[in-house]
Order: C-alpha cells, then sequence, then structure tokens
C-alpha cells in the first residue's frame, strides 16, 4: 500500500474557533495541538493530513511549464495537503529531496513533494527536483517540487497508486494521524484534549488505520469468499467426476485383467498398465483445461491483489490435484481387480 496500517490512530476535527481563521493562526494551532497529542503516553508523533480510505478527490489538472507551452490538456493528479511529520508517520519513504518545514506550511511556501508515480507522469524521462507545476488547488501560482515519495494506494488496493501531489497542509478541518501502540484505547484522551482547546469543536471521523483497511477491503473479501467457495466446489466436482468415470472405466475392465491374469499376468504389471492408461487420459485433461484457465485468467485480473493472473504455482497445484485424483481413481478399482482370484472373477461373468 505504500504506508503503515498497525498503530495508526486517525480522527478529523472541525475547528470553529473565530481566531483561527487566517492561516499562520491556524498553523500554530495545530502545531501546538499535535505537540499536546505526541505528549500523550505511548505517542510516537501527532500529524495531519490526508487520511487515505475516508474521502476520496477527483484527479484534477496539474500543468509542468513544458506541457503549457505544448498548449497539450495538463495530466491529472490528486491533490492534498501534507503537514507534520505525516510523511514520517505513516511509513511513506522519501525518495529524493526533502519534507516540509514548519516555517513552509505557515507561510504557505509555494513548495511541493510529489509521489513517484506523479513525478514520471508530470516530468518523465527528467530529474522531478526543482521543477515547477501548477496544482488545480493553486493554479495561479508556480510551485517548486522539493521532494517526492513513495507511491500510496489511497483508494483501493485493486488499482495502482494515483499521482500524488502535496502542499504545505493547513486546514479548517485537518485529519490527524496518530502513531502509538495504544490506537484502540487512546481516543477518549484526545478528546480530552479537544474539549480543553477547542471545545466547541467535534472530532468525527475517528478510525483505527487497520479498521479503515478492512472496511476498504470488505467488499473485495466477500468477493473472494464467493470465489473461494466457487473454486472449492468446482475443484470437488472436478475430483469426485474424474474419480468416478475413471473408476466406472476400470471397473469395466474387470473381465479383460481377470483372462490377463488367467493367462499369466502378474498383477502388478496390470496395475500399472491401468494406472498409466487413466493417467494418459489425465494429462490430456489438464493441458486443455490448462489451455483454456490461460485464456480466462485475463477477466480476473481486476479481481486480484497481490499475485499475478498467470501464477505458476496456483496453476502447477491444480494440474497436479486433479492429476494426483485421476491417478488414485485409476489404481484403487484396478488394485481391486487385480487382487481377486481370476477363476471366480470368470465365473461370475
Amino acid at each position: 500500500m505504500g504506508f503503515d496500517t498497525e498503530d495508526i490512530f486517525t480522527f478529523q476535527v472541525a475547528v470553529t474557533r473565530e481566531d483561527l481563521r487566517n492561516r499562520a493562526a491556524m498553523s500554530q494551532f495545530q502545531y501546538t495541538f499535535m505537540d499536546r497529542l505526541a505528549a500523550l503516553p505511548g505517542v510516537v508523533r501527532g500529524i495531519h493530513r490526508p487520511c487515505p480510505w475516508t474521502r476520496a478527490r477527483r484527479p484534477r489538472p496539474s500543468q509542468p511549464p513544458q506541457i503549457e507551452a505544448s498548449g497539450a490538456e495538463p495530466p491529472r493528479v490528486r491533490n492534498a495537503g501534507a503537514g507534520g511529520a505525516y510523511f514520517q508517520t505513516m511509513g511513506i519513504e522519501l525518495l529524493q529531496g526533502r519534507f516540509f518545514d514548519r516555517l513552509e506550511e505557515q507561510q504557505g511556501a509555494p513548495n511541493v513533494i510529489i509521489s513517484q508515480a506523479a513525478a514520471e507522469l508530470l516530468f518523465p524521462g527528467r530529474d522531478a527536483l526543482d521543477q515547477q507545476l501548477r496544482p488545480a488547488d493553486a493554479p495561479d501560482t508556480w510551485f517548486t517540487v522539493v521532494g517526492v515519495v513513495e507511491d500510496t494506494r489511497v483508494d483501493d488496493f485493486r488499482q495502482p497508486p494515483q499521482p500524488m501531489v502535496y502542499l504545505p497542509g493547513v486546514s479548517p478541518s485537518p485529519a490527524y494521524v496518530m502513531k502509538t501502540a495504544r490506537a484502540n484505547q487512546i481516543g477518549p484522551e484526545v478528546r480530552a484534549i479537544i474539549a480543553e482547546m477547542i471545545p466547541d469543536s467535534p472530532m468525527y471521523r475517528v478510525f483505527t488505520m487497520e479498521t479503515l483497511a478492512a472496511n476498504t477491503m470488505a467488499s473485495l473479501s466477500f468477493t473472494m469468499m464467493l470465489l473461494v467457495l466457487a473454486a472449492a466446489l468446482a475443484t470437488v466436482l472436478g475430483a469426485v467426476g474424474i474419480y468416478g468415470v475413471l473408476s466406472y472405466v476400470v471397473a469395466q475392465r474387470k473381465r479383460e485383467m481377470a483372462v490377463r491374469l488367467a493367462l499369466g499376468a502378474e498383477p502388478t504389471g496390470l496395475r500399472r498398465m491401468v494406472v498409466y492408461q487413466g493417467g494418459r487420459v489425465a494429462l490430456i485433461g489438464v493441458a486443455v483445461g490448462l489451455v483454456v484457465a490461460f485464456g480466462a485468467t485475463r477477466f480476473l485480473g481486476a479481481l486480484l491483489f497481490g499475485v499475478e493472473a498467470l501464477d505458476l504455482s496456483t496453476f502447477a497445484l491444480m494440474a497436479s490435484v486433479m492429476l494426483g485424483v485421476a491417478l488414485l481413481a485409476s489404481y484403487v478399482p484396478a488394485r481391486r481387480a487385480s487382487s481377486v482370484d481370476p477363476m471366480e472373477s470368470l465365473g461370475v461373468e
């Protein structure tokens, strides 16, 4: 995902104090508030904005000078504010350059940090550091890229990372994220600090990142559970069908095997012959099944995460299971038939 979810507590506050309407005052308050959060027992850091998975913003145009000069359609990227120790707390790695400092956030300096995907989209084949762009959130100002961070999946595990442009973040309704081993218990202490510093400001969107991740995965997990049940049922039906058909075919050859035994054939040789013939048929079936499966995997790509559609280990495992079932279905009735007295079998026939 590009960031940590373990031991992360997140919440949002709608700040309603009249004296916090300008950027400098709000920025100073946010740092004071974050210092209070960081002072709580067990808290590693207190940081703010953005919080993945809580509120999606559509990609909007960002205009580098080269694209503006060419008159081409500007690329669309996601804009978000990022303040405090956001990247460090979320475990988002810095690839180039530096993070924002407190003065930049207080003054709203025209600097941005971009993700690796945004760097490749906006400045293909070039070093993104010190390049300029005009983000959609400030279309009249040229911003300088001061850092490049790794990509994150902020909306959906199944989708590729969205190109991100991070601006020095100050907001009247910031989302705070805290790194603490007490993520499930620290909520009341945070509410007490809010009641003391900004008593009329509501606290909402209260989650742990693990809960947000689970909620985000809910629909995918349900889909995958249905697929697992369907796959298990298909595997059982396939195995039962193969076993039943091959067992019946071998059982029908009981008279033939009795004649072979009466003429001096060894039981071990008979079993080997039957298993070989059943295995040959099974191999043909497995080969046909693999070809069909390879062709069908392109329809499943959107449902997969962390595994390729053409996963060789999965294909090898299922082919081995079906082949093993076929060999077992050939061996068991062949062993039963070859263990009976041939004269008794012929007499019954």
